[in-house]
């Protein structure tokens, strides 16, 4: 690589913004139903009671109305807790951590701390 384009590249590296992004994926259900949060077993009391995630539609609308893309880098949680939704939306990502198949509050602690350090 040339060093001209080097120094461009590391020049627009420095100007970004890096923005961590940690999503709760059950959010809002248990609000939507009557109930108060989705902690521990009220989340599948939420579901027999036909509540539905709210964050897809909220997340989306967010980034949606993010300009200047090229000059933001997200930080964000894996999955269905923050990389599918910057993927989708086309923003530069960086995936911070790993998450099981159900997701607790451990995972947003860890993965926290690992976009603070």
């Amino acid at each position: 690589m040339n060093p001209q384009k080097f120094k461009s590249l590391l020049k627009l590296h420095i100007s970004m913004k890096k923005i961590g992004l940690i999503i709760n994926p059950i959010a809002g259900m248990g609000g939507s139903v009557g109930l108060k949060g989705t902690d521990g077993d009220i989340y599948k009391k939420a579901l027999q009671m036909g509540a539905k995630p709210v964050t897809p539609q909220r997340i989306n609308l967010m980034l949606s109305c993010i300009k200047n893309k090229e000059k933001i880098l997200f930080l964000v949680a894996p999955g269905k807790m923050g990389e599918d939704f910057v993927q989708k939306k086309e923003f530069d990502f960086e995936v911070i951590g790993e998450i099981g198949e159900n997701t607790t509050a451990e995972d947003t602690k860890r993965i926290a701390q690992k976009i603070m350090a």
